[in-house]
C-alpha cells in the first residue's frame, strides 16, 4: 500500500468509517490503530501566564477608573449640561488595546505551547509503536514498524539501535532492504559508519548493492578517497563488484 492510500486508510479509520472487504495489510494496520486508542489530551495550565493576564485585566479596570476620575476632574459641565466625554474614551481605549494585547499573547503561547506538547506526544506513541512492531514476529510487522520510524524526523537513539538490531538479525530480504533505507536516514557520519560495517559483513548480493546505492546517495556529488578505499577493501560478490566499478566508483 503506497503512503498516500495509507494515510487516506487511516483517516477512514479516524472517522469511523466501516471497512467492506478491508486486505490483509489493510487488517493490520486498523488492528494496530485500534491498539493505539485515543490520545488523551490533559489540559495543561501556565501558571505564570494565566497570572499575567490576570494582571493585565487588572490594569485594564484601574486604567477605565482613572480615565472617569480625570474626566470629572479636568470636564466641567457644558452650558448644555453635557461634559466632553472625548478624555474618557481616549484612556479607555489605550486600556481595552492593552488587554486585547494581552488576551492575544496569552492565546498565542497557549497554542505554541499546545502544539509543542501535541508534537511530543505523537513522537512518543511513533516511537513506542515503532519499537512494538519492530519486535513482532511477522515480517510484515516488522516493515510497518520500519515505516514508523521513517516517519519520524529524529529516532531516539533507542529507536535507532532498535532498527540496528532488526537489521543484524533480519532473514527476511525485504525487511534487510528497508531497514538499509531506515539507517540511511540517519545523521550522515552515522549513517556511513553503521552502511558500511554492515557492507563487510554482507554475503546477499542484493543487500550489498543496496548499501553501496545508499552510501552513493549520502555522499552526494562529493568525493572522498578514503571512503572510495574502503568500500575497494570490502569483499563483494563479483557481480557487485563489476556495478561498483562500472557506475559508483566515483564517489
Amino acid at each position: 500500500m503506497k503512503d498516500q492510500e495509507k494515510k487516506a486508510f487511516i483517516d477512514r479509520l479516524r472517522k469511523g468509517q466501516e471497512l467492506i472487504d478491508p486486505s490483509r495489510e489493510e487488517k493490520e494496520i486498523a488492528s494496530l490503530w485500534d491498539q493505539l486508542g485515543e490520545l488523551d489530551e490533559p489540559a495543561q495550565v501556565d501558571e505564570e501566564s494565566v497570572s499575567d493576564f490576570q494582571d493585565k485585566l487588572v490594569q485594564y479596570r484601574q486604567g477605565w477608573q482613572a480615565a472617569l476620575d480625570k474626566e470629572r476632574e479636568i470636564a466641567p459641565a457644558t452650558a448644555g449640561g453635557q461634559r466632553p466625554v472625548w478624555v474618557a474614551f481616549s484612556y479607555g481605549l489605550v486600556a481595552c488595546v492593552a488587554a486585547v494585547l494581552a488576551i492575544g499573547g496569552y492565546a498565542g503561547f497557549n497554542f505554541v505551547q499546545r502544539a509543542n506538547d501535541l508534537e511530543a506526544e505523537l513522537r512518543s506513541t511513533q516511537e513506542t509503536l515503532a519499537l512494538s512492531l519492530l519486535e513482532q514476529s511477522s515480517p510484515s510487522k516488522r516493515l510497518a514498524g520500519l515505516a514508523t520510524v521513517s516517519k519520524i524526523g529524529e529516532p531516539s537513539p533507542v529507536l535507532r539501535e532498535s532498527v540496528v538490531r532488526t537489521f543484524d538479525g533480519e532473514s527476511n530480504l525485504n525487511v534487510r532492504l528497508a531497514a538499509v533505507s531506515v539507517l540511511s536516514l540517519l545523521p550522515r557520519e552515522e549513517a556511513l559508519s553503521v552502511l558500511l560495517a554492515r557492507l563487510e559483513r554482507e554475503s546477499s548480493p542484493v543487500v550489498q548493492l543496496e548499501i553501496l546505492r545508499q552510501v552513493v546517495e549520502l555522499v552526494g556529488e562529493d568525493s572522498d578517497a578514503d571512503l572510495s578505499e574502503r568500500i575497494e577493501s570490502i569483499p563483494m560478490e563479483p557481480r557487485v563488484r563489476s556495478l561498483w566499478e562500472e557506475k559508483f566508483k566515483g564517489i
